[in-house]
């Protein structure tokens, strides 16, 4: 009885054995199986798009089929160039100037707008812009400055920016960003931001 037993359960190890193991074998399938000796039907096959952030994104695909678009990039028409750093004494009122150059291909009437990210209680930032200057607590000029098409705007022209950090005699650091956007279309915008050190050195 037991050499039955014995003879039955080498059987079965033999044939378990020689099983080929079951998958998908097709490598174009998003599950293919290198293993796979049988193919089991099981193949998953590009479909579309799976990325959520394409144009062409498919939420019913399951497979990606490299087909995936996405948006351009957006232009902007407005080029910034100028100093990141600003160094001077405490007791002096710190000056940056920013160069604007219209990059795009018509003439923009161009606003400037400042966004404080570092102010210590007690310093101001204020700027010029457009032919105006404008004191602190101002953030977006009133005035636009009408820059042509290839046209630079730099200091010191009438129209040039000019951005300042009074710290009225306290060694301080501060930092705030100048946004320049076309005022017919407020989305195109080019920042630029500035670090102001006014710690005598």
């Amino acid at each position: 009885m037991k050499k039955i037993i014995y003879v039955l359960f080498a059987i079965a190890t033999i044939f378990s054995a020689c099983k080929k193991e079951e998958g998908c074998t097709d490598p174009l399938a998003c599950n293919y199986n290198t293993d796979a000796e049988e193919d089991d039907g099981s193949c998953i096959l590009p479909d579309g798009c799976t990325d959520p952030l394409a144009t062409n994104y498919d939420i019913n695909a399951t497979c990606d089929d490299g087909s995936c678009t996405y948006p351009p990039s957006p232009t902007f028409s407005l080029e910034v160039t100028g100093d990141t750093l600003v160094t001077g004494n405490p007791n002096s009122q710190l000056t940056s100037h920013l160069t604007v150059t219209n990059v795009g291909n018509q003439s923009l009437d161009v606003r400037c707008r400042i966004n404080p990210i570092i102010n210590a209680s007690g310093t101001e930032f204020s700027f010029c812009w457009g032919g105006t200057c404008y004191a602190e607590g101002t953030l977006t000029s009133g005035m636009t400055a009408t820059i042509a098409a290839g046209q630079t705007v730099t200091f010191p022209d009438t129209d040039a920016h000019s951005g300042y950090y009074d710290t009225f005699g306290v060694s301080s650091t501060g930092k705030a960003e100048f946004c320049f956007f076309d005022d017919a279309n407020p989305s195109d915008e080019t920042c630029f931001t500035v670090t102001f050190n006014a710690t005598g050195e």
